[in-house]
């Protein structure tokens, strides 16, 4: 922010922060503000030596805002994260991939799904604009591939998390029989998804159905071995 007082030829000028003289760029009859702090003026009249000091003016400054997010920023493809610009009353948001704008995201969470970079513009209700930091996710593996010689079984849970439809979409490689169960986060079963012998192909399901917002585990167990992964409902 830029401080400003009258331009006379006769006087000087030393600005103070906190009540400390600033130690460079400060003897003009202007100042631009970085840090928040009291300012004030110590202006002194060159003829005859007079001095006097205006009164203090609070100048509170942002800083630039940081992304904060749910794990790490390295995870599975086919897995997500949550990414979080800090909550300010009245704020509005943006969300940007690769300097791109990303359309209808206007809240200060962003769950992302790619490998991509990432960063956010919080307009401030005061009438500024701050853009965050840049974060780059990275994804370096496959959420639900595990295979041996006895069992070969993919998986993949999308959207997670979701606002209710939830797939989980498995790509069985030999007949076996499989049992999915749904768990909440305590870990109590509350849903049989199948139980039964299936045979080689890709078979869907909906994991979502009547389920209230929260946190729950997929269950996957075949004939040699057993999955889980966690998703998120969020209605």
């Amino acid at each position: 922010m830029r401080l400003d007082a009258i331009v006379d030829i006769e006087l000087s000028y030393k600005w103070l922060r906190n009540g400390v003289s600033i130690a460079t760029g400060s003897t003009s009859n202007f100042y631009y503000a970085r840090k928040t702090g009291n300012y004030s003026l110590k202006v002194t009249r060159n003829s005859d030596g007079c001095v006097d000091t205006s009164n203090s003016l609070l100048i509170s400054v942002i800083d630039t805002p940081a992304i904060s997010t749910t794990s790490n920023l390295v995870f599975c493809i086919g897995d997500s994260i949550s990414l979080n610009m800090p909550s300010i009353i009245n704020g509005t948001y943006s969300w940007y991939q690769n300097n791109l704008p990303i359309l209808n995201q206007t809240t200060s969470q962003l769950f992302v799904y790619s490998a991509n970079s990432y960063y956010g513009i919080i307009n401030y209700p005061q009438g500024c604009a701050l853009t965050t930091d840049t974060v780059t996710t990275i994804t370096n593996c496959t959420v639900g591939t595990i295979e041996n010689k006895n069992d070969l079984l993919n998986f993949s849970i999308l959207p997670n998390p979701s606002s209710g439809y939830t797939l989980l979409t498995i790509e069985n490689e030999k007949p076996q029989h499989i049992k999915i169960q749904i768990s909440n986060s305590v870990g109590s079963i509350i849903k049989t998804i199948i139980d039964e012998k299936t045979q080689k192909g890709i078979f869907k399901y909906d994991l979502g159905t009547n389920l209230i917002s929260g946190i729950y585990y997929c269950n996957i167990i075949t004939e040699n071995k057993s999955y889980i992964k966690k998703f998120i409902i969020n209605r």
